[in-house]
């Protein structure tokens, strides 16, 4: 159950900033998309960006939370770890169950629902008069970036090393 809490703290997190959104955004001229560069090239209303940032969250949301009941319940055959053969052996089965679920996917869906909050700070902070991301975005999504992979990289070479003490 522990793997929910992260999960559902960084859901309640996004909301919250969802809610804030709702009201410091104009009700038109709302940046809907910004380009390589960061300048913004797609306006929008508020309805419209409140829309789409409320079905992106919630469609992560599910997405992540129906990764977690699956990998919990489901077959592992959709799971793709290394050296699979190992760790979908029956009796590794509730192991490689516990280390998706309440480390890996929380760690992993916890990151993008962060991501996905500073995405909307950066489009609040952007309508502001340049209609252009922030600095500080471009760090945060560089960070998130590092950390997974960063944690990808791990996660292969080191958490699924074929062990019988791991």
């Amino acid at each position: 159950m522990r793997a929910w809490i992260p999960l559902v703290i960084t859901g309640l997190l996004y909301a919250a900033v969802l809610g804030w959104a709702a009201v410091a955004l104009p009700s038109d001229g709302v940046p809907l998309h910004f380009g390589i560069d960061g300048e913004a090239d797609r306006f929008g209303s508020r309805a419209a960006a409140l829309w789409g940032f409320g079905l992106l969250g919630l469609g992560m949301f599910a997405l992540f939370t129906g990764l977690l009941v699956a990998v919990r319940r489901g077959s592992l055959g959709f799971v793709n770890v290394p050296h699979k053969d190992y760790w979908t052996a029956e009796e590794r089965r509730p192991q490689l169950r516990r280390m998706v679920a309440t480390t890996d996917l929380a760690v992993l869906g916890s990151a993008t629902m962060a991501l996905l909050g500073a995405v909307i700070v950066a489009t609040v902070s952007a309508t502001g008069g340049q209609a252009r991301l922030p600095p500080a975005f471009l760090a945060v999504f560089g960070l998130y970036l590092v950390v997974v992979l960063g944690w990808s990289t791990w996660l292969a070479r080191r958490r699924y090393r074929p062990s019988d003490t791991s």
